[in-house]
């Protein structure tokens, strides 16, 4: 089905959703920024708007369909990069995770790597930026504290907030512990950074946890008033109801429907709605669902790859997805002097 015959849709147009589009890849990524009927509409200053500041590009993607009276949902998952999500038509609800929650919010895929900025990957060779490398060198010398379950354990999302308080005191107070230490005993200092790297990560699961505590139950709404579309009200067995996907979903998406998910296993849950006219940012890998109101919604989004690097000037420790946009953008450019001659054909 092409562009325009979606948007002629008359039966069934309920079942269709256009969601990411097809680019060619090649064996690092996308080869353009986006295809079709988005790049037609994107000047060159629109490659890199201000809006992501340093960021490095991924991919643009137009997101379109059609909803009933229930809505529509796109299902739990995570995404691989950071995102831009800019709210057209329609009105979305979504609901979001951080990447604490990866051993409660289980995924398709095999989950290998939670990297020290959130980016959970399922490849042992992805580094913290998103780009496959098999050279050890090219990440930061504690990136083996966050390998999977080595960090993430049960027990601390059962703690009471007097005992959360109480273990956050005691991981500070060995924090600063290495750290004195550091400075005295340079002989043993490749040891104790990494023990303090370890404490360090169990320090923001905490803090993550004890925010969770804080959130819970809450709902972050802005501008929505709960009389005003009933259909956001639709309940567990209501979206039980709803027609099982027709294809198995793709690796990052969570195995179990958002409904049957633990909630007080969870921490930093909470719900944002998203009208016409505005936008929300979400980092790479933070999980989310999206349900979609009103007969049309038409949103796009921007897609750049995570940043690794605690410099707003760089965001990234290395060069790779700078020197990796030079290509994109040239092909970007040929793509679109393509379509243009298409048209004018």
């Amino acid at each position: 089905m092409n562009f325009n015959e979606f948007l002629n849709l008359k039966e069934d147009k309920f079942k269709y959703y256009m969601t990411t589009q097809k680019i060619p890849y090649d064996s690092v990524g996308p080869k353009y920024l986006t295809d079709g009927a988005l790049l037609n509409l994107l000047e060159e200053k629109d490659y890199r708007p201000s809006l992501i500041g340093n960021l490095v590009p991924n991919q643009y993607n137009m997101w379109m369909g059609f909803s009933g009276e229930k809505g529509s949902s796109t299902g739990l998952h995570f995404d691989y990069h950071d995102n831009i999500y800019v709210l057209v038509k329609g009105k979305k609800k979504f609901t979001i995770s951080c990447p604490v929650n990866v051993q409660e919010l289980k995924v398709n895929g095999d989950v290998k790597v939670v990297h020290k900025n959130g980016l959970i990957a399922l490849n042992s060779d992805c580094q913290s930026d998103g780009h496959f490398s098999d050279d050890s060198e090219s990440e930061n010398e504690d990136s083996r504290s966050f390998q999977f379950g080595q960090n993430f354990n049960d027990e601390m999302f059962n703690l009471t907030p007097k005992e959360l308080k109480k273990k956050l005191n005691q991981i500070q107070q060995k924090i600063n512990n290495l750290k004195e230490q550091i400075n005295k005993n340079p002989e043993n200092i490749e040891d104790l950074k990494f023990q303090l790297g370890e404490a360090e990560q169990n320090e923001e699961e905490l803090l993550d946890i004890e925010l969770g505590l804080t959130l819970k139950g809450e709902q972050i709404i802005d501008d929505f008033d709960e009389n005003e579309d009933e259909n956001l009200k639709a309940d567990v067995d209501e979206d039980d109801e709803q027609e099982e996907p027709l294809q198995e979903d793709p690796d990052n998406f969570v195995i179990s429907k958002l409904q049957k998910v633990n909630y007080h296993r969870l921490c930093s849950v909470f719900e944002v709605i998203v009208n016409e006219g505005q936008m929300l940012y979400l980092p790479a890998s933070w999980y989310h669902q999206v349900n979609s109101y009103g007969e049309f919604h038409f949103a796009f989004n921007y897609w750049m790859h995570p940043p690794n690097n605690d410099k707003f000037e760089q965001p990234y420790k290395t060069q790779y997805w700078e020197n990796r946009y030079k290509q994109v953008k040239l092909n970007t450019d040929k793509r679109k002097n393509e379509l243009n001659k298409n048209t004018h054909n």
